[in-house]
């Protein structure tokens, strides 16, 4: 696979993160939404991408010492590439980089892919948000302390880890 660069999201990614939006959830941010997370100072959103495309995009706001991750979406033709991964990366690293010590997401009780990748990077449950996807239940899932020797070993060897098996390809 060619270099994947993960960068800040700008205006004319929109309409293709929409699309990404739609092809990943059954219920999605309007064009205008993404407009207003684009100029909100505490929304940071990034985006995969791949010679030239975006492939996949991911957002957090951060609350505080907190980000509350809003959303992370891999194109149907690029998942199963570490690209989720490389984005949640990303997105931890740039939210470390902005004072955040610890975050925070909700996923979907059947999403097993999303579930294995959030513990893998030291996400526990906390609780549960009753029917909040169409009627699913949420898994909510928090890293407390990313300051935290033990947590920032786990993070830098799954980051080595990605990064070896990425170069590798």
């Amino acid at each position: 696979m060619s270099a994947v660069t993960i960068r800040p999201m700008v205006g004319t990614d929109i309409e293709t993160v929409a699309r990404i939006e739609r092809q990943s959830f059954t219920s999605n941010w309007t064009t205008s939404a993404w407009v207003n997370e684009l100029s909100n100072p505490f929304a940071i959103y990034l985006v995969a991408e791949l010679e030239g495309e975006v492939v996949g995009h991911c957002g957090f706001h951060l609350v505080m010492d907190e980000a509350h991750i809003t959303t992370l979406a891999v194109a149907e033709t690029w998942r199963n590439q570490k690209l989720g991964e490389r984005l949640l990366v990303g997105m931890l690293e740039t939210a470390q980089t902005r004072g955040a010590t610890s975050a925070t997401l909700e996923v979907r009780r059947s999403n097993a892919p999303a579930q294995h990748l959030y513990q893998k990077y030291g996400f526990s449950w906390e609780g549960t948000r009753k029917g909040y996807y169409d009627g699913e239940d949420g898994d909510i899932l928090w890293v407390r302390r990313m300051e935290d020797p033990a947590w920032k070993k786990r993070f830098t060897e799954n980051r080595t880890r990605l990064m070896a098996v990425v170069s590798s390809d």
